[in-house]
């Protein structure tokens, strides 16, 4: 005898075959699918958004440890101590503003007060200024804006352009402690101090200021050809004539 089922549950259908198994399982694989997906997506733009960070914090944090770096560095823009001579043979002690003694970058010296410091006979225009050694006849040219000094007639860098301020003639220190003989040059940027102190021989006397360029050495060995192109404009530019002045009158004739 045939075993009867039981009968379904009103509004039921029964299920004979395994489509409806395939079914759920082709359900769950597409769920986990689209799961992993999503954690892929999810950790990209994790990734993403870390990387903008990055590069958005990196210049930051570089910023601030250039500025770190700059707060705990000492700059000092004090007045500058100007001192000429030294001990009991001290001339003078001055103070000059930083801006005065330090232009893009170089360290000027008052050569209007060294001239008087070392005995030197001044003359000049204003624009070009010659210092005399009263012993010597030897002598130093400056022409005022232009890094080029004529020692002994001898063109040379200075390294830095002339200028004047208060009236007063600068030029650059290191071109001095080269060039000028027979006199120190102390520069603390420590202290924000300069010292200037003229040699003495054994009788206590000052040596007169020198130089490394000769009277007797300039004219016959100087080939302008063999200087430098700045210089050799410089020295165009200073031997250029200049215009004659317009006094404005006007000529008459006579009958």
């Amino acid at each position: 005898m045939k075993k009867k089922s039981a009968p379904s549950e009103p509004g039921t259908v029964r299920r004979t075959n395994t489509q409806y198994f395939k079914v759920r399982q082709d359900g769950k694989k597409r769920s986990k699918r689209q799961r992993n997906k999503a954690g892929r997506s999810f950790a990209k733009r994790v990734i993403l958004l870390g990387v903008i960070g990055y590069l958005i914090l990196l210049p930051i944090a570089l910023l601030s440890a250039v500025l770190l770096l700059k707060a705990n560095v000492t700059f000092s823009t004090d007045d500058f101590k100007y001192q000429l001579g030294e001990g009991r043979s001290t001339l003078s002690r001055k103070t000059y503003s930083y801006f005065r003694i330090y232009r893009d970058g170089v360290y000027y010296i008052d050569m209007d007060s060294l001239a008087d410091y070392c005995d030197l006979t001044t003359t000049g225009d204003g624009t070009n200024m010659r210092y005399v050694v009263r012993e010597s006849a030897e002598s130093v040219e400056f022409v005022i804006g232009e890094s080029i000094a004529y020692v002994n007639g001898v063109p040379e860098r200075t390294g830095g352009n002339a200028f004047l301020y208060e009236g007063k003639v600068h030029i650059p220190l290191e071109f001095a402690k080269r060039c000028f003989l027979n006199l120190e040059i102390k520069l603390d940027t420590d202290k924000n101090s300069i010292t200037i102190v003229r040699s003495i021989d054994e009788k206590g006397k000052y040596l007169p200021l020198d130089f490394p360029y000769k009277l007797t050495d300039n004219t016959d060995t100087i080939v302008f050809g063999d200087l430098e192109v700045e210089i050799q404009e410089q020295i165009i530019r200073q031997n250029q004539p200049t215009a004659p002045e317009n006094t404005g009158g006007n000529q008459t004739t006579s009958n």
